[in-house]
């Protein structure tokens, strides 16, 4: 074999080699700019930003913003979340917040403080006036959404709030408070169907 012939041989080898490896280690920079040709996962909208952490890989978020708050969601291709906040000032995740994921049979309020150990009485109450005002929100979420997958997991939260009683909630492993009763941990849980995920 001639020299150039192996000078081209190692350079192929040596960049299949490598592709990988700089593929990880710059997935979070290419993904976002990838991310208008990177194929979504149903139920994200077109609007969203793909984006790329070594532990998650692929996923998107976006924002809706309405005139009570925003939805913020961040999706990958078997779940989703949506956190609501009430009110433009608190659209940036500072202030109180309703959590939903779509894996999950229960909303959190207020997620992100404390770590607590779930299924404890709660520290903090949230009056069914605010209550109402999330289920305005999720309300006016859905009517602004834009696909069928958004709609259905805020039709979850509506009624999970519907019946929520902010009296009785319960400390969740994510900082927060559920809407689950102390009973609900004593029982095996109920099945819980993923609108997100199509199995």
């Amino acid at each position: 074999m001639k020299k150039s012939k192996r000078i081209v041989v190692v350079l192929i080898v040596t960049t299949g080699l490598l592709m990988p490896v700089v593929g990880l280690l710059f997935a979070d920079k290419l993904v976002p700019v990838l991310g208008p040709v990177v194929p979504r996962p149903d139920g994200v909208p077109k609007q969203a930003a793909a984006a790329y952490s070594f532990k998650d890989g692929i996923f998107w978020r976006w924002r809706r913003a309405m005139s009570h708050g925003c939805a913020n969601w961040m999706a990958m291709d078997l779940w989703a979340t949506v956190t609501l906040a009430r009110g433009q000032e608190h659209c940036d995740g500072k202030g109180r917040s309703l959590h939903y994921a779509s894996f999950d049979a229960h909303v959190v309020f207020d997620r992100g403080g404390d770590a607590w150990i779930g299924g404890r009485p709660c520290p903090f109450t949230v009056p069914s006036s605010e209550i109402a005002e999330y289920l305005k929100l999720a309300r006016e979420a859905r009517y602004a959404a834009d696909t069928d997958e958004e709609r259905a997991m805020l039709k979850q939260v509506e009624q999970r709030l519907s019946a929520a009683n902010g009296t009785k909630l319960t400390t969740d492993h994510t900082g927060g408070c559920n809407d689950l009763q102390p009973a609900d941990y004593a029982v095996p849980p109920k099945p819980h169907r993923d609108v997100w995920s199509p199995n």
